[in-house]
Parts: structure tokens; sequence; C-alpha cells
């Protein structure tokens, strides 16, 4: 059995929650300084530990070829069936 922390924890139970199993991270502002954050970490650590599956997504302010991007996020979604992922709790 996979030991989780707390965050690691609460992060599925967001995802077990959600309808559809998707759940957003905080938007966060590309080029800028951001404080850490654990949802963001808990994200990545699952995904590597093969539990969940993550897609970075990011916002551009206006569509077309020379834009950058001004925000990001993951979007998660289990790995497994929402059963198999209760098993982690």
């Amino acid at each position: 059995m996979i030991e989780l922390n707390l965050s690691e924890k609460k992060l599925i139970r967001k995802i077990l929650d959600n309808r559809r199993a998707l759940h957003k991270t905080p938007k966060r502002k590309i080029g800028v300084a951001n404080k850490e954050c654990k949802e963001y970490e808990a994200a990545l650590s699952l995904f590597v530990k093969g539990i969940i599956k993550i897609s970075r997504k990011v916002n551009v302010e206006f569509e077309g070829p020379m834009n950058e991007a001004t925000e990001t996020w993951y979007e998660c979604k289990p790995w497994k069936t929402k059963r198999e992922l209760r098993r982690f709790i």
C-alpha cells in the first residue's frame, strides 16, 4: 500500500467528489514568483506515483500566433476508476 500525505488525500477526495472525476488546481501567474502550493505539489507527486494523470492548461489573453500565456493550472483526472481511487484514502 502506498503511503499518502494529507494534501494528497485531500486532492483525491476532491477528484472523487466531482461528478466528472475532474479537479482543477488553482491558477498561477506565469513569470511571477508564486508561493509554494501544496495542491500543486500533491498533484505532481500523485502523477509520479501513477495514481492520477494531469494535463497542464494555460490561459492566453487573446487568440493569435504571438500571444504568451498568462496563467497555468493542472487538470487532474484519475488514472484508474473511482472505485480503485477510493482505496488510496
